[in-house]
């Protein structure tokens, strides 16, 4: 391959000019920026430090603060503990949103703990040669930490960063340490609730933050291919700042999830829905004691959920599953009480099968037993009144045969 189709792909890159030709140096001091020299040659890395007391959940941090991270309460492939200075949040900015080989992350922030605050650091290429020395700088410092933290890295950040320090041959170790994408245990509680799941979205709700003249995730490849073109610290001004906002809310929004999903949070500030959901993945995430105190925590609010009668039944299951008989018939004779006549039958066939099968007392369970049949009235979808119907039939023959003497 000829020299004058890699030329001309270098002139698109920086607007007509190589970006070998002779620039002044640009270390953007005002953002504590710092030019540092590795064996693959020169990058810039900026610091910024934030005390605890200025970053949002701080509620949240003096727990973690205290006894350090507990990333296994959100995903059970994770350690159970990890140290204040042990767990680091990344986040990238890139040329494109593609995960091909052309897509360049020339912007990586990670932020992580200290014992006077958080610390964040933005290692960034002024030109692609740098590179190399960018992903060498990150494997050094990202060496230190237990567990790495994203919002949507499973499928964007870390396979754009492994698929980069693969082309430049550097050894990123790091890239395999426990990963917990905060995305998923959002998703959990809060997709059928909030318009979208987005970081934005998210900090907004859970943290209060809201944002002002905020650089759109789409101007991000432009920014940059304008700066290789003006190198103007100015262009890239609301990048790093969008960045570090990115990073200051993931972070905090890591703090606030765990106290969210950790054994002693009583379920205080969120909504039925917000709670019924949050007992489901809570559940799920093998934290059953918890889930179900959260689960009778939401059941005592009432009926405020529309869908209330399918989250109890779920409910009645989980309470089955453990053996507590006591609290799952106190739930579905609550439900029996209902002004709808599907929990009412619901309701009353639970109770059937309880007498039946558990109590032993067939006279009574078939008095359940009718009074269900009874509610079918209520049901307007007569495939499912006809498959119910037949169902009730079955177990009313039974039970009279059971009460027939020999």
């Amino acid at each position: 391959m000829g020299r004058e189709p890699l030329d001309r792909l270098d002139r698109f890159y920086t607007g007509g000019q190589p970006h070998h030709a002779s620039r002044p140096a640009l270390n953007f001091e005002m953002a504590g920026g710092e030019v540092v020299r590795t064996p693959h040659g020169a990058t810039l890395v900026l610091t910024r430090r934030y005390a605890w007391d200025a970053l949002p959940a701080g509620a949240s941090f003096e727990a973690v603060r205290a006894a350090g991270w507990a990333p296994a309460s959100l995903d059970t492939r994770l350690p159970d503990r990890a140290a204040l200075c042990g767990l680091a949040c990344i986040d990238i900015e890139t040329t494109g949103l593609s995960l091909g080989a052309g897509t360049v992350a020339f912007l990586v922030g990670v932020i992580h703990g200290e014992e006077t605050g958080a610390v964040l650091k933005q290692f960034l290429i002024r030109d692609f040669q740098e590179e190399a020395a960018q992903q060498t700088l990150l494997a050094e410092h990202m060496g230190r930490f237990e567990v790495l933290c994203t919002y949507n890295g499973a499928r964007f950040d870390l396979p754009i960063l492994r698929s980069r320090a693969i082309m430049h041959r550097i050894d990123a170790p790091w890239l395999e340490h426990p990963h917990l994408d905060l995305l998923y245990p959002v998703r959990s509680v809060w997709r059928k609730i909030w318009p979208d799941c987005r970081l934005a979205t998210a900090e907004m709700r859970l943290l209060g933050v809201v944002r002002h003249q905020d650089c759109e995730g789409w101007e991000v490849p432009l920014r940059f291919r304008q700066f290789l073109h003006d190198q103007s610290e100015a262009t890239l001004a609301d990048v790093l700042e969008h960045n570090a906002q990115d990073l200051v809310s993931l972070y905090c929004l890591t703090a606030a999830l765990l106290r969210l999903y950790s054994d002693d949070f009583a379920g205080f500030g969120l909504s039925q829905t917000e709670l019924l959901c949050l007992a489901r993945s809570v559940y799920a995430r093998g934290r059953r004691d918890t889930g179900l105190r959260l689960y009778a925590h939401a059941c005592n609010m009432g009926r405020l959920d529309p869908e209330f009668d399918r989250h109890m039944r779920h409910y009645v299951r989980l309470l089955k599953k453990q053996s507590l008989w006591d609290e799952a018939r106190r739930v579905w004779q609550n439900m029996a009480a209902s002004s709808t006549g599907a929990d009412r039958f619901w309701a009353f066939l639970e109770e059937a099968k309880f007498l039946e099968h558990r109590l032993k007392v067939p006279a009574a369970a078939l008095e359940a037993t009718l009074r269900a049949a009874d509610e079918l009235a209520a049901f307007t979808d007569r495939e499912l009144r006809s498959r119910l119907a037949d169902e009730v039939r079955l177990r009313e023959i039974r039970l009279r045969r059971m009460q027939k003497p020999g």
